[in-house]
């Protein structure tokens, strides 16, 4: 007995058809829930806005088809189901409801089908940081003071390429996950990258409000890498990065912040 909107329903044993073809799929199902309790089903089989006073808080998305989950709910009517009474204002009554439900592809707000939604864009900048050497850390190899250390600083570019995954709709945001990684590197190999290369910087997170409620999450991570470890500091002597203790960057796991259902650690 499936509960749907937090009402109890049946099913009718072979409501279930699904029709293919060249123009698409659409699949059909059919529910029996009390009268009363109709319009509270068949608003949760469409997706619902969740409020909290005037704030909306929340968006869930439409049922999909078991069979073809590339199917969601898109229509639903129903029809009085039983024999007929009359409620306190005169309207008709019914013991139940039958709601009819048509599923048919998931389609963005781009008008994109679900198998070519897109679920998350990747972008890349290739910057480079500016690295202040101490004096003396170069010798002139020519020249008057050939041999001798070169007396000022010397600042060197060191390359670094920025990540930038966005997630697209998304119903709620994994803030804890994001807050405790927030400056920390990668534990273990994250985007085909070797670990503490991925240096964490931040997220924002982006949803439109309408009149009709709000819509799901666009979420963006930041991260940037360095050819060599963010655990590992230049050292002067050497010319090289060098491993140092304590370490100055904590590691985490990455992977949860692009869990397909993000929640909280």
């Amino acid at each position: 007995m499936p509960t749907i909107g937090g009402k109890e329903c049946t099913e009718p044993k072979g409501s279930m058809t699904l029709k293919l073809g060249k123009d698409g799929a659409e699949g059909k199902r059919i529910f029996d829930c009390d009268w009363d309790d109709k319009i509270t089903v068949m608003v949760a089989l469409l997706g619902t806005y969740a409020n909290a006073g005037d704030l909306v808080v929340g968006y869930t998305h439409p049922a999909t088809f078991p069979p073809l989950t590339t199917l969601a709910a898109q229509q639903a009517h129903f029809e009085g189901f039983g024999t007929e009474g009359k409620d306190s204002d005169g309207n008709a009554s019914y013991p139940q409801a039958r709601i009819y439900v048509t599923y048919k592809p998931i389609e963005s707000d781009s008008g994109d089908t679900e198998k070519e939604r897109v679920l998350a864009t990747e972008r890349m900048e290739f910057n480079a940081e500016l690295l202040e050497i101490p004096e003396q850390s170069f010798e002139w190899t020519e020249g008057t003071d050939n041999g001798k250390k070169v007396p000022q600083k010397v600042t060197i570019t060191v390359p670094t390429i920025d990540h930038i995954i966005t997630r697209h709709d998304l119903d709620k945001i994994p803030k804890d996950q994001i807050s405790a990684r927030l400056g920390a590197v990668n534990l273990g190999e994250f985007l085909e990258l070797d670990g503490e290369t991925l240096l964490f910087l931040g997220a924002s997170a982006e949803r439109e409000i309408t009149a009709q409620g709000s819509r799901p999450y666009t979420l963006s991570y930041t991260f940037r890498e360095r050819f060599e470890s963010w655990n590992k500091i230049w050292n002067v002597t050497d010319h090289n990065y060098l491993a140092v203790d304590p370490i100055p960057y904590v590691s985490w796991n990455m992977n949860a912040l692009l869990d397909s259902e993000p929640e909280e650690d």
